[in-house]
């Protein structure tokens, strides 16, 4: 084999004579999985079969050597086989095609599913917010007693369409008019009935891809605070004490710019039933105690560890009694 080398590409190796005449090849069967071993500098079976026991100069650079192979970097001779190579290009465009969707397919993570779903229950409360409060002053117009006397917007709703508002003081609408109602009242039951859904599915995906975040945190606020930081490979390399202000961000900016005397304690966290419940000079305290087990809990999830959420918990539940 003097004076020959051997190239391969996406599709298949090849075996260049001393005038750079393609003189013999192997075409890949997947292109995927043996294009995983080309990126990891690894042989493909191909190229060992074309080699075979021949001394041969490989174009290139594999991390395993071989006794009868010498690698090269000589960049007329990379030239001369990609302008050789050019009546392959139809191929070698499939063959990146096919590569590409796999790697899109492959960079979802599975905390971004986590931060979608976040994003869509809360847009969800927003939408059935916003519709319920339409409702309310449209149905008002025909019985303003009952929205007064039920705060909660899922009952308001279910009363709604239930029929229990024949009796009021508002006017006597047609029936048309009361149909356009139930509708809207139908819609925000559906809207109500997919945020459910979507909270199940929060939940799950959080069993799955970080058990001790939903242990310590719960469902919706450790999804915000992934949102917040942007994956969980980011939550994990954060200091506690920024996890402590995750959501305060336009607070401390005020601060920072002196228009807030007040430097916030906690951000998204203030939600938390431990935060919400200690008396006001205790919050910032359990705020701080929150974020480091908070901390630890991202870590463990990143790095795959064991299931200590449990035990987190009860460390922050001990100290806040």
């Amino acid at each position: 084999m003097a004076g020959k080398f051997v190239y391969s590409n996406c599709i298949g190796t090849f075996l260049f004579s001393d005038n750079n005449e393609v003189v013999d090849k192997l075409l890949f069967s997947d292109v995927i999985d043996v294009n995983e071993k080309l990126e990891k500098n690894e042989w493909t079976d191909e190229e060992k079969k074309l080699i075979g026991n021949d001394k041969a100069l490989f174009l290139g650079f594999k991390k395993e050597k071989l006794a009868n192979v010498a690698f090269t970097n000589d960049l007329k001779k990379l030239e001369a086989a990609e302008k050789k190579l050019q009546q392959y290009e139809d191929k070698v465009s499939e063959a990146m095609l096919k590569i590409a969707k796999k790697k899109i397919k492959e960079s979802v993570e599975d905390d971004e599913l986590i931060i979608q779903a976040a994003g869509s229950v809360q847009e969800l409360d927003k939408s059935v917010s916003m519709l319920s409060k339409r409702l309310r002053e449209w149905h008002g117009l025909q019985n303003p007693e009952l929205a007064a006397n039920i705060g909660d917007n899922a009952r308001f709703v279910k009363e709604v369409l239930e029929g229990n508002d024949k009796s009021g003081m508002g006017a006597e609408l047609k029936a048309e008019d009361r149909a356009e109602i139930r509708e809207l009242a139908k819609t925000i039951v559906q809207l109500l009935q997919l945020r459910a859904k979507n909270e199940k599915y929060l939940e799950n995906r959080m069993k799955t891809v970080c058990p001790n975040l939903l242990a310590v945190a719960g469902a919706s606020i450790g999804a915000k605070l992934l949102a917040s930081a942007g994956s969980l490979k980011r939550l994990a390399v954060l200091p506690a004490s920024t996890v402590q202000l995750l959501g305060a961000e336009r607070s401390m900016f005020n601060f920072l710019r002196k228009k807030s005397k007040k430097m916030p304690r906690f951000g998204i966290l203030h939600e938390h039933k431990l935060i919400a419940s200690a008396i006001e000079k205790e919050k910032g305290k359990m705020a701080r105690l929150l974020a480091d087990k908070i901390s630890i809990a991202a870590r463990v999830d990143y790095f795959k560890g064991k299931f200590i959420g449990d035990k987190l918990l009860k460390q922050i539940e001990d100290r806040s009694k």
